[in-house]
């Protein structure tokens, strides 16, 4: 697309209006934008060029309209982008993990887009290649892989593979040996994938052309995927459905939940025959939340029975799986809010929260245990997924937002550390240049939401230094703290980097989630005004001149924020963009809509939900008032947030709103995720800080110029198979 030459700039795109209206609870909302949803949407997450051409032609208006934009800082773009790869090893790789006679590892070529994926026999050295991503992507406008497994055997290969960006995953199987691919792909799958124990077939999640997931199935390799056998079938559209096994390997893992109030775990034996149908665990309870492991004749449960609301570990035999069997493993604790439990051999770990931070627990099956240390204010940890039942070392991944991973292995007998790789980033990036902190603040109703913040140590908290602000809020996830080589490009400028871990997430626990969901949300939005005017208290940022961002149910955050706060805001940034959540929510043939009324309650049923969520929805609340500018994300074939609802507040905001100006970049070839390829990936978040950093400077008034000459990542040849 060519760019507008400086004496004829490119004029906002005038959105027509048509007529269209929706009475519901005796309320009649007239939507004059409800055109540009495609009327064939289900066709068009697999088939792109279904897109009518006057919705198209809209899309590409803006895409010309923010272009003109974006082209204002062009250069600064190609810069981050370089600083950004900069801090990027190019030809990196993973520590191999062990898994009887082999180990497994991924990695990157250097100027490759994809990972390739590979293995050595601990005995001959013998390396062999299972699948190599760059190679895989050719030929293909999008790429991406959803998951990859080695049969329990060794000698065979699963993998899925998305080519749309609309998370519909083509499930395929190779010989490791031989490179010989299986001439059946079985279609539509969830991505994921479980092996039987005989590595004779597989199980899998299939999703239906609305993008539900209401069957998971089993293939017998070899065969026709029409024949595939039906394990389970969800009865509730309102619940999700993951697949996993335990740690053992000694059954497969049905796991249904609705959104974060009520699951039900069912279960196959491994070594089942094919076909066998799922058995359940406990059946369902509204309020009963529970996930299960397995270890030496007994399954162990995370619950929140009895009260336990930040969750507890539980035990019972394997043959009496009913509650009443059920006893204490480790007594309730409320500071500790438990997410995952893993089973090994002699010892069992579980991760979470323990006041607002990462924790892992270890303990001995007589209940003797300890946490891990961990240095930092805020960090990030993680533990990486073992083959292994059989072992005494977990491996860990421990980063901070100044400081990128390094990777040890925890003996959990000895507790000693051995450690594998401190990523050393190719553009001298020092960590002692940066400061970390972690706040508690006090929003207006007396809750405490921790703040995480990011600056360089010459970069003064006396107002003076620009602020960018990230929330999310939703779904009780965890905003992490981990290193990201974009922030610095901010940060090195002079620019405070914040993390708003507003409720809604469950940084604080169950109730942080809780108190911001349904009845509610307000809080939610509340926390990320009451955040930021905190901030500034503080001396970081000024009122008015904050840039803030946030993604999917963090862009309907964004909405709601340039809504109600628009004064304390001088740039809103929204990505794949939830801002049309009410008639999103009233539309049960949407893909999400029904496992979402647990998030957000009900509008369809409930007159309540309907008006409360009328109050918030960005969307339905944009007034004639002045809106700071708003740079907006999305992607054509999206399930989970459709582009449309994104085209339409931005159309809305030209149309009622005052200020701006108002845009929207839209991703013609790509999903929620965006590009799946790395450097492509770098190219999207480039363009997005350097926006930030030019709004700075060029609107804000700010002095954002580089406090360190930052080494340029090398230039590199395309990438060969």
């Amino acid at each position: 697309m060519s760019q507008a030459s400086p004496s004829t700039p490119v004029q906002p795109p005038a959105a027509k209006k048509e007529f269209h209206s929706a009475t519901h609870h005796g309320d009649t909302v007239i939507d004059p934008y409800h055109w540009m949803r495609s009327k064939d949407w289900e066709a068009m997450l697999q088939d792109p060029t279904l897109l009518e051409p006057e919705i198209r032609a809209a899309l590409e208006a803006e895409n010309a309209y923010v272009t003109d934009f974006e082209s204002k800082f062009a250069p600064l773009t190609d810069t981050v982008e370089q600083e950004i790869r900069g801090r990027i090893i190019e030809d990196d790789s993973s520590i191999p993990k062990k898994d009887g006679e082999w180990e497994y590892w991924s990695a990157f070529r250097k100027g490759g887009q994809y990972p390739f994926f590979k293995r050595r026999h601990l005995q001959t050295g013998q390396e062999q290649m299972i699948l190599d991503g760059d190679q895989e992507s050719v030929g293909k406008n999008f790429f991406k892989l959803g998951t990859m497994k080695h049969s329990p055997n060794q000698e065979l290969v699963a993998y899925t593979v998305d080519s749309e960006g609309s998370e519909f995953f083509g499930l395929r199987f190779r010989n490791i040996e031989t490179g010989v691919e299986y001439p059946e792909t079985v279609p539509n799958t969830k991505g994921s994938v479980v092996w039987s124990a005989d590595s004779s077939c597989v199980y899998y999640i299939e999703m239906d052309k609305d993008w539900k997931a209401r069957r998971v199935k089993c293939h017998q390799l070899g065969t026709d995927p029409a024949n595939d056998v039906v394990v389970y079938t969800e009865p509730e559209e309102t619940y999700h459905m993951s697949l996993g096994e335990t740690q053992s390997g000694e059954y497969v893992l049905i796991n249904s939940n609705e959104s974060s109030d009520t699951s039900e775990t069912q279960y196959i034996p491994a070594n089942a025959p094919f076909g066998t149908k799922a058995t359940t665990f406990v059946p369902r309870q509204l309020g009963h939340e529970y996930s299960v492991d397995h270890h030496d004749g007994e399954f162990f449960i995370l619950t929140n029975r009895d009260g336990a609301t930040n969750n507890k570990i539980m035990r019972t035999p394997v043959d009496a799986t009913g509650v009443s069997n059920w006893v204490d493993f480790v007594p309730y604790n409320p500071r500790v809010y438990t997410t995952s439990i893993r089973t090994l051999k002699d010892h069992i770990i579980s991760t979470g929260y323990k006041d607002g931070l990462p924790f892992v627990g270890v303990s001995d099956y007589a209940g003797n245990g300890y946490d891990l240390d961990f240095p930092g204010s805020t960090y990030e940890v993680t533990l990486a997924g073992s083959y292994e039942y059989d072992t005494q070392e977990i491996r860990v991944h421990y980063e901070t937002m100044a400081m990128p991973e390094k990777v040890y292995d925890f003996n959990l007998v000895t507790k000693q550390e051995d450690l594998l790789k401190q990523k050393v980033l190719p553009n001298g990036h020092n960590p002692d240049d940066y400061v970390i902190e972690h706040h508690l603040i006090s929003a207006r109703d007396g809750a405490q939401v921790p703040v995480s913040i990011l600056r360089r140590h010459d970069t003064p908290a006396d107002g003076t230094a620009p602020l960018y602000l990230y929330g999310y809020g939703s779904h009780g996830l965890s905003m992490d703290t981990s290193f990201s080589p974009s922030n610095i490009s901010l940060v090195d400028r002079g620019i405070v980097y914040a993390i708003a871990h507003i409720r809604g997430g469950s940084e604080m626990g169950k109730v942080h989630h809780i108190n911001g969901r349904r009845e509610h949300k307000q809080n939610t939005f509340n926390d990320f005004a009451d955040a930021a005017g905190a901030l500034v208290d503080m001396g970081y940022g000024q009122k008015g001149k904050i840039i803030i961002e946030g993604a999917s149910a963090g862009g309907m955050l964004m909405g709601a924020s340039a809504n109600q706060r628009p004064d304390l805001w001088g740039a809103v940034l929204p990505g794949v963009a939830f801002v049309d959540v009410m008639n999103t929510m009233l539309d049960a043939s949407l893909p999400l809509t029904a496992g979402e009324w647990d998030e957000w309650g009900n509008p369809i049923t409930s007159k309540d939900a309907y008006f409360r969520m009328k109050d918030y929805c960005p969307y339905s609340n944009v007034k004639d008032q002045q809106y700071p500018l708003i740079y907006a994300e999305t992607g054509l074939t999206d399930p989970r947030v459709g582009y449309w609802e994104p085209q339409k507040f931005i159309a809305r905001l030209r149309e009622v709103g005052q200020g701006g100006p108002f845009f929207l970049r839209t991703d013609m070839s790509s999903g929620h995720g965006g590009s799946a390829a790395r450097f492509e990936a770098v190219r999207k978040k480039a363009r997005q800080r350097s926006a930030a950093i030019h709004i700075f400077e060029d609107r804000l008034g700010y002095d954002v110029s580089l406090k360190t000459q930052p080494k340029s990542a090398p230039t590199v040849a395309a990438p060969t198979p």
